[in-house]
């Protein structure tokens, strides 16, 4: 979502059969329901992750329709097909094309890294958040990054050293061995 809005949004649709009760509680009615508490966690977990996300909760589908009809007031729908092309696995740029209405319209090309694995390649040792974008723009997938051999990543990294020990931490065998 927030690839194509500049806004996240988070949507609680209350069902019907809670509409009617006095004290409208939704998913949260049971409090020591195991559901409960697991939906609980969930919305924890997601306004800790997005601290920006606006929620609404909803009392209806019809009710929700209308909402997003009114967020997305003179905004285009995402393209489908830009969004299914999206893998997790590609560690490049994903790039995202704006155009400005004027006499011509003309267009800027917008890149944003994959968070997801820029997020896993910044637990890497010895790596700081520049250098981790230096990576994700010198490879194109993870497994291009830790199948590279020595000389590939000194030439990248400029210092043999830091691509050293990247080096030895990627080709390291974690396994147990019994000796």
């Amino acid at each position: 979502m927030l690839r194509h809005y500049s806004r996240c949004i988070l949507l609680i649709e209350s069902s019907e059969k809670f509409k009617h009760r006095k004290v409208n509680g939704g998913p949260f009615q049971g409090e020591l329901s195991r559901r409960g508490r697991e939906t609980r966690q969930l919305l924890t977990m997601l306004i800790r992750v997005n601290p920006k996300m606006s929620t609404i909760w909803s009392s209806s589908p019809r009710v929700s329709a209308e909402l997003f009809e009114e967020i997305k007031l003179d905004q285009p729908n995402p393209d489908v097909d830009a969004a299914i092309a999206i893998r997790s696995h590609d560690v490049g740029t994903i790039e995202a094309d704006t155009t400005i209405s004027s006499q011509a319209p003309t267009t800027t090309s917008k890149e944003k890294l994959n968070p997801i694995i820029k997020k896993q390649l910044s637990t890497l040792p010895n790596l700081l958040e520049g250098d981790v974008k230096k990576l994700m723009s010198c490879f194109k997938t993870p497994q291009d990054l830790f199948i590279s051999d020595l000389s590939e990543l000194s030439d990248t990294w400029g210092n043999p050293v830091t691509a050293t020990s990247l080096h030895t931490f990627f080709n390291t065998d974690f396994r147990f061995s019994a000796r």
